[in-house]
């Protein structure tokens, strides 16, 4: 990593990072508050350990629908979790300022949507977390009425308050109004290695997604990016282990009968936050069996997954043509459970244990399919059907986590942030201003008078890159800086005296 020069500004609030992070080691997964059997509708742990996952009941009876966040501590010991109506601490109680998030009685087992909400530590602040929401209705659409997010919002979570146990300290801070998407909501790790990128689809526009950086600061809009996508629908989407692909899976229409499914996966930059290189399948084209599934990729980056109700295929990312790599690695054996039902294939999720978990689609059940070794070529994957048999009952649903073992992007243009540096100055500890804040045309960066009297004034974008620099000799406050022209997004106004040190302030430049 780089570790001096101007670039040291984005470790101002960076407090060092844990190598072995944990933050997935704890999964939950249960059942509904009004399903057939209450008292085999509850809730089950899983803690991996190494290689080894432990699957056991937790304590009394915890509703989930289809919403599944989690965060586990820097130990892998559980530290906070929501359903999407209420945030949960350790101790499997609402924890304190986290109920009704989405009050709504229609939902009385928590939010029925996939991948809607993003639970995360929060980036440079130690012992908080950040969870992303939103608040839905029913709207008409140039494709038909569908729920979609009217507001996109935030909350911050103290895990040491109150002995451990957590406190959510703020909550609906607006991040968005636009028309979202209630599914689709994922983050990578952006390459400076402390940062999150998030990625929001809009409800029915083809070719937009929403992209947001998540910082020390909160979480900023960074504006609409133009992607050619397949209509959002009844899916999931994932980033691989190297940050280098994402990937979306969608069902749309209903089975049997005017229905189809598609995959896209793209390449992506976790400095620019840009997608490229588009390769796309669709799975029935006659519009017969479209088939709802998920996908997730290798530990190593190199196999996608994708899951088709009753077939789960491989792909190798490395093949000269990705497409004709194509090989099925499992048919579904016809196995049926519970009250007679099947075992068909649904979402998918990397595991802690390097391991990919499918949940059952569709129906409650007791089973999760298991892709033993993933990393491996065609049916060397082994893919274990209905060989884990959970302590409780699972509504079909699986936890929405980022991978947490990939860190900066070393020799990137973004490869900017240093953990200790003594030549920092926090901004608490510096008198300078930028302001208006937003911006639009002309900011005005105040020194005062208790700053150093000569240095070098530079503006870089939220990836370290060097955009103006003015040189400061026996300053006399204010200075203006020309932010005409660039895209709106965050923007960091840096100070560094003769002798080293650096003072920053971060801006924004307001959408045009």
């Amino acid at each position: 990593m780089k570790k001096l020069g101007l670039l040291l500004l984005l470790s101002t609030l960076c407090t060092g990072r844990t190598e072995a992070q944990q933050e997935d080691n704890t999964w939950l997964l249960g059942g509904t508050i009004s399903s057939i059997d209450t008292s085999i509708y509850k809730s089950c742990i899983v803690t991996f350990n190494n290689d080894t996952a432990i699957f056991s009941p937790t304590p009394g009876q915890l509703p989930f629908m289809r919403t599944n966040g989690i965060l586990s501590d820097s130990t892998g010991a559980l530290a906070c979790f929501t359903n999407g109506e209420n945030m949960y601490n350790r101790n499997y109680e609402i924890m304190e300022g986290g109920s009704d998030f989405y009050p709504n009685a229609n939902y009385p087992g928590g939010f029925p949507f996939i991948q809607s909400y993003l639970l995360l530590p929060y980036p440079g602040r130690s012992h908080q977390a950040l969870y992303v929401y939103g608040r839905g209705k029913v709207i008409t659409t140039p494709v038909g009425s569908l729920v979609a997010y009217y507001q996109l919002l935030m909350a911050t979570i103290d895990l040491q308050a109150n002995g451990g146990l957590g406190k959510v300290v703020e909550r609906d801070i607006l991040i968005s109004s636009d028309t979202l998407g209630v599914g689709h909501i994922t983050a990578v790790r952006h390459g400076n290695g402390r940062d999150w990128w998030m990625f929001v689809p809009h409800v029915y526009l083809e070719d937009r997604l929403y992209a947001f950086l998540i910082t020390p600061e909160g979480v900023l809009p960074q504006g609409s990016v133009d992607v050619p996508l397949t209509s959002y629908g009844l899916g999931q989407v994932c980033f691989s282990p190297d940050g280098q692909w994402y990937g979306r899976f969608n069902a749309h229409g209903n089975v049997p009968d005017s229905s189809f499914s598609t995959f896209d996966i793209y390449r992506f930059d976790r400095c620019s936050g840009t997608f490229s290189d588009r390769v796309t399948k669709t799975y029935s084209e006659d519009g017969t069996q479209g088939k709802p599934g998920g996908i997730a990729f290798s530990n190593s980056s190199r196999f996608l997954y994708v899951s088709r109700w009753d077939t789960i295929f491989q792909y190798d990312l490395q093949a000269p043509d990705i497409l004709t790599s194509e090989v099925v690695v499992a048919a579904y054996d016809g196995f049926t459970a519970d009250y007679n039902l099947p075992t068909l294939f649904y979402s998918l999720q990397l595991a802690p244990d390097n391991k990919i978990y499918c949940c059952v689609s569709n129906v409650n059940s007791r089973y999760l399919h298991v892709i033993e070794n993933p990393d491996l070529a065609g049916l060397a994957c082994n893919v274990q059907q209905h060989s884990v048999h959970l302590p409780v009952f699972n509504n079909f649903l699986l936890p929405n986590m980022p991978y947490y073992r990939l860190w900066d992007w070393e020799d990137s243009p973004c490869d900017t942030i240093t953990t200790t540096s003594s030549a920092l100055v926090s901004k608490q500890e510096t008198a300078m201003r930028v302001y208006p804040n937003p911006v639009s045309a002309i900011l005005s960066v105040d020194l005062g008078g208790e700053m150093p009297k000569d240095g070098l004034l530079s503006v870089t974008d939220a990836t370290g890159k060097l955009l103006q620099t003015l040189t400061v000799t026996h300053h006399t406050g204010t200075y203006q800086i020309d932010m005409t022209g660039y895209p709106a997004g965050i923007y960091f106004v840096v100070f560094q005296d003769v002798s080293g040190r650096i003072f920053s302030q971060k801006c924004m430049v307001a959408p045009e």
